[in-house]
């Protein structure tokens, strides 16, 4: 045993893992993209990623958290115990700055029509993917979905009031992981359903130099998307994207979903 192990573990020499020294291979910031869309995947089966998706930019932190809830028994005449599990929680938590273009909440609402509110700039002339993915949402909800609501969630591109109606409506998220050694290929994707808003704050100060928004979402579940390559699927992956993100081609399939 002692000799099988100094083969395997050399703690003063070599490293666990030997890709662990290599140089680029690590995961960062850069190799993940969120977006926001649709409350469900499905609802973009027969459309373009390009146009289902609104990339979220200005993102300066991100944290994705699950609680699978855990009881721990013992019984009575023994010192053993057994754990049971529940139902587990999702929540996912980001800042960003405010920049020339929609605010945080708008930006996360991009799947839904905003054209029968006069107070809302439904175009935004340097970003019209909020257009082509509001064309998602109809039949889903109407064909003006946010026609009546009895509180405006706010002005022009930047939404704030979240006394609206608006926040009552789920909106979805997706995940998209780039491999960090060829920065081309899809490492792994997943789409975040029915998310909803609880909280944002937006903040600035005299001395600052930036607006800083802030919020944290609850969703129902997270759908792993496989990663296709060179085949047919379902979803074709951002296209007219994917040539500025990856350089060539990727699909996803919705398949066994």
């Amino acid at each position: 045993m002692t000799n099988a192990l100094d083969k395997l573990w050399k703690p003063n020499s070599n490293y666990v893992d030997p890709k662990y020294s290599l140089p680029g291979l690590n995961y960062s910031a850069a190799n993940i993209l969120l977006a926001a869309g649709p409350p469900r995947v499905t609802q973009i089966n027969s459309a373009s990623f390009a146009e289902s998706v609104y990339p979220i930019g200005g993102l300066q932190s991100v944290t994705l958290s699950m609680d699978n809830s855990l009881q721990q028994l013992f019984e009575i005449g023994s010192d053993r115990s057994v754990f049971y599990t529940g139902r587990t929680l999702f929540s996912i938590a980001f800042a960003r700055t405010l920049y020339y273009g929609p605010s945080l909440l708008r930006v996360l609402y991009a799947a839904y029509d905003f054209s029968a509110m006069p107070y809302v700039q439904s175009t935004y002339k340097a970003a019209n993917l909020l257009d082509k993915a509001a064309k998602l949402m109809e039949g889903f909800m109407g064909s003006t979905p946010l026609a009546n609501l009895s509180d405006d969630p706010g002005s022009g591109i930047i939404l704030l009031n979240m006394a609206s109606d608006l926040f009552k409506y789920p909106h979805g998220l997706a995940c998209l992981v780039i491999d960090p050694v060829s920065g081309k290929k899809l490492a792994s994707a997943f789409y975040l359903e029915n998310c909803m808003v609880p909280s944002l704050s937006f903040g600035f100060d005299a001395h600052g130099i930036i607006v800083s928004e802030a919020t944290g979402i609850r969703f129902e579940r997270m759908i792993p998307i496989s990663v296709a390559r060179g085949g047919s699927a379902s979803l074709a992956f951002i296209e007219g994207l994917e040539d500025k993100l990856f350089g060539e081609q990727q699909t996803l399939s919705l398949a066994n979903m």
